[in-house]
């Protein structure tokens, strides 16, 4: 794992060396970069695969605040211009997804494709109350594996 600047905030990467395109995996809301693996390792090295980890995911920084789709889309900027992408395929899943779509609505000339999945979200309020559960679990932390499996 590298960390990258990106603007605001420092994020893990992880860079599959490959050809073009380069494509930069976003993940959903409850995962981090690894969900990218087999789908990486399919594809490089035809291409170059970058995934990073969200703010407020995995190894990167989580601020108090600021996690709406334009913060996550300032960090997914940030690490275009890092790794000097002009327009890569963006691939997003679940939040990642409209990350993805935030990004191409806002800066077509960023993005040559998008490639998305389970993108939806219903936005009625029993949907969004089924949802509290696991947007509560995010910001828990466990001393240790044991702890975690108990």
């Amino acid at each position: 794992m590298d960390r990258i600047s990106a603007g605001e905030v420092g994020l893990a990467v992880r860079v599959w060396p490959g050809g073009e395109p380069t494509i930069v995996g976003v993940h959903g809301l409850t995962a981090n970069h690894t969900c990218w693996y087999p789908v990486a390792d399919a594809l490089a090295p035809g291409s170059r695969f970058i995934a990073y980890d969200l703010r407020g995911r995995g190894e990167s920084d989580k601020p108090a605040v600021d996690y709406n789709l334009a913060a996550h889309t300032r960090d997914l900027l940030g690490l275009l211009d890092r790794f000097g992408l002009e327009q890569p395929v963006i691939m997003g899943h679940s939040l990642g997804a409209h990350i993805a779509v935030h990004l191409a609505a806002h800066h077509p000339e960023r993005v040559s494709r998008l490639v998305l999945f389970d993108g939806g979200i219903d936005v009625r309020a029993e949907i969004l109350d089924a949802l509290g559960p696991s947007i509560g679990r995010l910001g828990v932390e466990f001393p240790s594996l044991d702890a975690f499996l108990a």
